[in-house]
């Protein structure tokens, strides 16, 4: 707020100084037509000659010949002709025409500082309307903006008119129930200690869904599906359409086949094969579960799907971090062993898939049924921490960046894991009520949340 209000007082004190310039070059300006009249005309200045006759006009002169004329012309009306050659004429016959040059000049550019007096005036009302705007705590549409811990307004509910309806309502409910995360789930490898720590989920409209937890009760896996197709009702609420249906279904799919494929002990390369059917799966039960909503009525749905999870093949001294993804979102990778001085070392593995404005989801366009996910594995590293968010986590990452300059890998590091003790496992920090983020500012992290925001995190420490 400080250093919003010392920008607001350099705005006036430049406007202040621009409306004190144009107002001197105004009386500049005013002064300018005076200055042009008392010119003298360039008709004053010329050299009148003596009157001749017509008759000696364009006669040649003999030598010896005097020039005579029909009539005298007095000697006191005669004026002395002044040479052509000489300097005074020239001096006296330019000075107007350099003083009327010189009073159009001044005459624009008095111009031009009365329209920069108008844009000084112009920067004075805004600066203005923002201080009154942060006095009165209004926002920039004009109504009230929320501040960080005000109550929510008391929720007087829909009038009773007596309509009665036989048919169920569509309507999803003012306030979704919140979602319980489920707690930490552990293991010992032989390598290291790992974990899922319990999510952190901002339901805004219903359509995320997350699985963490262990996969054949060894390996700590997160799946987080995001549903597309959100739908507006006439009173203005939003709700799912099919895409809740479809993230639902493809986490469920997802989590049911790692159960089989981990069953057994599989390789990396069978592992890779294994996740490339599991999306062919979904995306083929997602169309047969369109085709049926259609012949239903109800609206069809889609939904992107990330994959990560730690697993130690066989015959191998470490484990491995996999992932999959098809759409958008985050899966980042934090490894604090690996040496870049005191800058924490992370590495994005989701470049998102968009066509054109248009992020691909499952299931798959007709002319794109052929396209596969990305699907890779990363050798693991003593402490390394893995999360995988749904792309609600954009609008948190911009609020980080803005107000607290410093990324979301960077705060989660800071808040959860650089000072847990040994072999206890951290929590994720809740983020929407952090005491560290700034309340002096008219818009809190809540309000700038348009999506479910998920995220899921395998934590790890090295086995000593």
């Amino acid at each position: 707020m400080g250093l919003a209000r010392a920008n607001h007082n350099a705005d006036k004190c430049l406007a202040l100084l621009v409306v004190a310039v144009s107002l001197a070059s105004a009386a500049v300006w005013m002064s300018g037509p005076q200055l042009t009249k008392a010119l003298p005309s360039q008709q004053d200045l010329l050299p009148t000659s003596a009157s001749t006759t017509s008759e000696g006009i364009g006669q040649p002169m003999a030598s010896g010949e005097a020039i005579t004329t029909s009539h005298e012309t007095p000697r006191a009306m005669m004026r002395p002709m002044i040479p052509a050659e000489s300097s005074t004429n020239d001096t006296t016959l330019t000075q107007p025409t350099t003083l009327a040059s010189d009073a159009s000049a001044t005459r624009a550019v008095s111009t031009l500082l009365a329209f920069m007096a108008l844009g000084a005036c112009g920067i004075l009302w805004v600066c203005w309307m923002r201080e009154r705007r942060e006095r009165l705590g209004l926002s920039k549409y004009g109504g009230i903006e929320p501040k960080m811990g005000t109550p929510p307004p008391p929720d007087l509910g829909r009038p009773d008119r007596g309509l009665k309806s036989s048919r169920p309502s569509i309507m999803p409910p003012a306030q979704p129930k919140p979602v319980k995360p489920p707690k930490a789930v552990e293991v010992t490898l032989p390598s290291c200690h790992a974990a899922c720590l319990a999510p952190f989920i901002y339901n805004k409209k219903g359509e995320d869904y997350i699985f963490s937890g262990l996969v054949a009760d060894r390996w700590p896996s997160i799946v987080i599906a995001d549903g597309a197709s959100s739908m507006v009702f006439l009173d203005g609420t939003i709700g799912a359409g099919g895409g809740r249906r479809a993230a639902k279904q493809a986490v469920d799919i997802t989590r049911q086949r790692l159960e089989e494929v981990f069953s057994e002990t599989p390789t990396l390369p069978e592992v890779a094969e294994a996740m490339r059917e599991i999306f062919r799966a979904v995306d083929q039960t997602l169309r047969e579960d369109n085709t049926q909503a259609i012949a239903r009525g109800d609206a069809p749905g889609g939904t992107t799907l990330l994959v990560g999870f730690l697993y130690e093949p066989p015959g191998t001294k470490s484990p491995y971090w996999c992932y999959a993804y098809l759409g958008d979102g985050y899966i980042v990778l934090m490894s604090p062993s690996r040496n870049l001085g005191d800058r924490l070392a992370t590495t994005y593995f989701v470049t998102a898939h968009t066509n054109g404005d248009t992020t691909l989801a499952l299931p798959l366009p007709e002319k794109l049924k052929n396209f596969e996910p990305v699907i890779g594995s990363v050798a693991y590293c003593p402490g390394d921490i893995l999360y995988v968010a749904s792309d609600g986590l954009n609008a948190v990452s911009k609020y980080l960046e803005r107000y607290l300059k410093i990324t979301v890998s960077h705060y989660l590091w800071k808040k959860s894991f650089e000072k847990s003790p040994p072999r206890k496992v951290p929590q994720l920090p809740d983020i929407l009520h952090d005491p560290d983020l700034p309340t002096n500012t008219t818009v809190t992290l809540e309000d700038t949340l348009r999506d479910d925001t998920t995220l899921g995190v395998i934590w790890t420490e090295q086995v000593r």
